[in-house]
């Protein structure tokens, strides 16, 4: 499987520092490839990549956004993906996730939290809403933790799953 063959050879070339494989949503079993890159080394697993193509037509120039017309789709919109992804993904393999694609606010970390991720990863949200957001989101998920009860985050990774 050429994910494990490029997994492994990173590993192998990173001499020690910690390698995060990245999955698409569009692998033919999520499962079958995290367990891959846990076996060929991988220290975690970043799910997910974009999706798509897509295009993006900017109304105002009446031509897509993108100079290459098509691109990965980000944010919100594949933030249920995501949440699937991190989901199947901890249901079959050990290693820590970090949880991307669609976070912008509490409510989508706490989604991809619960749903098996170790950490999460904002992207496209720090370029609709700057750098500020992970100021804001931190402190919103301290106080939600705060009301909840929880003294740390680990209390609610994986909790949906029972």
């Amino acid at each position: 499987m050429a994910t494990a063959e490029i997994t492994r050879a990173v590993v192998e070339a990173a001499g020690g520092i910690p390698v995060s494989t990245k999955l698409s949503f569009h692998c033919p079993s999520l499962a079958l490839m995290a367990r891959a890159c846990h076996e060929a080394g991988a220290s975690a697993i970043t799910a997910i990549n974009t999706i798509g193509p897509g295009i993006v037509i900017e109304p105002g120039f009446r031509k897509p956004v993108l100079t290459n017309t098509i691109g990965g789709v980000s944010g919100p919109a594949i933030l249920p993906l995501a949440v699937r992804a991190v989901w199947e993904i901890r249901r079959s393999c050990p290693l820590p996730i970090i949880g991307t694609g669609g976070v912008e606010t509490l409510e989508g970390a706490l989604q991809v939290l619960m749903a098996g991720a170790s950490a999460v990863g904002v992207g496209t949200g720090l370029w609709r809403r700057g750098a500020g957001l992970l100021e804001v989101l931190n402190g919103e998920l301290e106080a939600w933790l705060a009301e909840q009860g929880c003294g740390s985050v680990t209390e609610i990774i994986g909790v949906a799953h029972g």
